[in-house]
């Protein structure tokens, strides 16, 4: 009898979760899933390197890349500080809620982590709970959404929509953004960077806070040397080295963005243009001994 009263508890959790994960599938996507993207432009020089990103959205500059063209690096980095069981769950993950519910009752408050990126995605989407109902509801909409997609499509749709700090969501705008490239080919301090950023992209703002940006980098790339994810030197060059920031928010000259934003209209593009770099900051340089 005692062997039954401490099962019974597990098998009714484990009930409510087949059940849950049976109802999903016939549950479709709801409406705030939708996916969705704003508008960006943006200016290279004549070498074709990033001048300047512009979005055509008041709210964020969101941009989708398709998982092909985001470095293998960076995935890993992001499975390892957020979800490093994400191909082995259903949207949710059964051990890290229960460690959470018991560091929860030890310390007499909510503890955070056992959020995959499944139930993340589904808090970008639709808004982050706020009681147990809205919880339990975000546990659900994470199964419904991995009835319906795969786990490729939903590491996708988080890179795609994850903040990484100011008005920037999704990592091809915050690759460019921060480091002034795309996220095909990334090194692992940035990488690591970039995975770390939304969990916390207003404390850790790299400008803002670089000190709290280098300690949550480099947390993630210990929990990717631990997983052996990252190579000792690699590992160890990546937490010496600095964010690597560049600078990408001094706009072109206004004439030839307004010029642009009223020729390409409302559609996104990668606008080259006959810009000379040299001359470009040798201008900029005259002008502010000027000033």
């Amino acid at each position: 009898m005692k062997k039954m009263r401490v099962l019974r508890p597990a098998l009714l959790a484990l009930f409510a979760i087949v059940s849950a994960v049976l109802l999903s599938r016939i549950v479709p996507l709801p409406e705030w899933f939708s996916r969705s993207s704003t508008t960006v432009i943006r200016l290279y020089d004549r070498e074709g390197d990033l001048l300047f990103v512009r979005s055509l959205s008041p709210d964020a500059i969101r941009e989708r890349v398709s998982l092909d063209a985001i470095d293998p690096l960076l995935v890993r980095a992001t499975l390892a500080a957020e979800d490093r069981r994400f191909f082995r769950h259903p949207g949710i993950d059964p051990l890290a809620l229960s460690r959470a519910a018991w560091r929860s009752l030890v310390h007499r408050h909510p503890v955070r982590g056992a959020s995959t990126i499944t139930m993340q995605l589904v808090r970008f989407s639709r808004g982050r709970p706020v009681g147990i109902a809205d919880r339990a509801s975000e546990i659900l909409w994470s199964l419904v959404v991995e009835a319906h997609l795969s786990k490729r499509e939903i590491l996708e749709e988080y890179l795609g929509r994850a903040p990484y700090g100011g008005t920037i969501a999704g990592v091809g705008a915050a690759s460019r953004r921060w480091f002034g490239k795309s996220p095909a080919a990334l090194a692992p301090a940035e990488a690591a960077l970039l995975a770390a950023l939304p969990r916390a992209p207003g404390r850790c703002h790299p400008v803002l806070h670089p000190s709290e940006a280098r300690a949550a980098r480099n947390e993630v790339l210990r929990r990717m040397g631990r997983l052996g994810w990252i190579g000792e030197d690699a590992l160890e060059a990546a937490l010496t080295s600095d964010l690597g920031l560049v600078r990408m928010d001094a706009p072109p000259p206004s004439h030839l963005a307004e010029w642009l934003l009223r020729s390409l209209g409302s559609s996104a593009r990668e606008v080259r243009t006959s810009i000379d770099p040299r001359a470009q900051a040798a201008a900029e340089d005259a002008l502010r001994e000027g000033c």
